[in-house]
């Protein structure tokens, strides 16, 4: 497996037909000096160097949260290993209808419990290296998962709203902004999808108080759904708090 710089994106090669996925353990860079203008966002994705260049130019993406999108949230805490990992129902089966429907799939996620050290690099890496070997099983792999390390307050420029994770994905991989989405359960996810001019989808439990105008769904699955159909349409006008990650 190739280990690739991209100016502070470190993003990890993997075949996604690979019946059985491994990674080395995460060799983590020299500390580095957050410049507070640059994001350094870290990432994984699940392709080859072969893949990626025969890749479709303008392909639509959808950048999709992890944590309460695809895998149930820990109230009060984080996912710090695969045992603690659970997929929420049906988030299989959406990632399964965007990749057949031909959409990229490109996980964002912020994961501060790195900074606040509650859990390494290398835990993260092997949560989504036994993630994506599931995923891939059920024929859903994800072609990227990006995750910012930082707390809140860190000043970078990858911690979501900050749309940091989205710009380097649209560097890294030819996009077609206009047909793309952002999935998640927190309304800065649909804001750093607004950053860079992609739509959202707010997941949240039907009954939940919703903000005016926004797009949602109930799962993932329901979500995939409605933008294979053509997009989601809004189904409430009551605002939610907004929930710190």
């Amino acid at each position: 497996f190739a280990l690739r710089h991209c100016g502070v994106l470190f993003v990890r090669l993997i075949p996604q037909d690979s019946p059985a996925l491994h990674l080395d353990p995460f060799e983590r860079p020299a500390p580095q000096a957050l410049d507070p203008g640059r994001s350094a966002a870290r990432g994984l994705h699940p392709g080859t160097d072969r893949q990626f260049m025969k890749r479709p130019a303008g392909r639509p993406a959808v950048f999709v949260d992890r944590d309460g999108v695809i895998n149930r949230r820990l109230p009060g805490d984080y996912v710090r290993s695969w045992d603690q990992f659970r997929f929420l129902p049906g988030a299989r089966a959406g990632l399964r209808a965007l990749r057949e429907a031909g959409y990229l799939l490109v996980v964002i996620t912020n994961q501060r419990g790195i900074a606040r050290g509650l859990m390494s690099e290398a835990d993260l890496a092997e949560v989504h290296r036994r993630m994506q070997v599931e995923l891939v099983r059920a024929g859903a792999g994800v072609d990227a998962i990006l995750h910012c390390p930082h707390d809140a307050g860190a000043g970078c420029g990858c911690r979501k709203p900050q749309p940091g994770m989205l710009s380097q994905a649209l560097e890294r991989f030819a996009i077609d902004v206009a047909r793309s989405w952002v999935v998640g359960d927190s309304l800065t996810d649909l804001e750093a999808g607004r950053s860079v001019g992609i739509r959202g989808v707010l997941v949240a439990p039907r009954g939940a108080p919703l903000p005016p105008g926004v797009p949602s769904a109930g799962s993932l699955l329901s979500a995939a759904r409605a933008i294979v159909a053509g997009g989601p349409r809004p189904r409430g006008r009551r605002t939610p708090a907004r929930r710190p990650t």
